[in-house]
């Protein structure tokens, strides 16, 4: 993980090609995972990860492509965030059905 420029993650089968990018934040409290939406590749699946760090519990697993999560992105002028709130929803959570090549 960490704070990778490029993909995280590179998928390949035959001719299909999905690329990943992990976000992950400590806990709960952080709100959400920085983001500038100039740096959404909407071809990409992002898995955002609350590592609930606070709770000491499994974490949690926010799944969407690119397309998905570029209008759930919240830019200002120096920083972009995606908000937990937005992506806590059954077309998110554990939705490890996108990553399907």
């Amino acid at each position: 993980m960490g704070n990778a420029k490029a993909i995280d993650i590179l998928a390949v089968q035959e001719d299909r090609r999905v690329e990943i990018q992990v976000k992950s934040i400590f806990q709960r409290k952080n709100i959400g995972w920085p983001i500038m939406k100039d740096k959404i590749k909407l071809s990409c699946i992002y898995i955002f990860v609350n590592l609930n760090a606070d709770k000491m519990s499994h974490p949690d697993y926010f799944i969407g492509t690119g397309e998905e999560i570029f209008p759930k992105v919240k830019q200002y002028e120096t920083r972009g965030i995606v908000d937990l709130s937005s992506l806590n929803s059954p077309e998110f959570i554990d939705r490890w059905d996108k990553l399907t090549l």
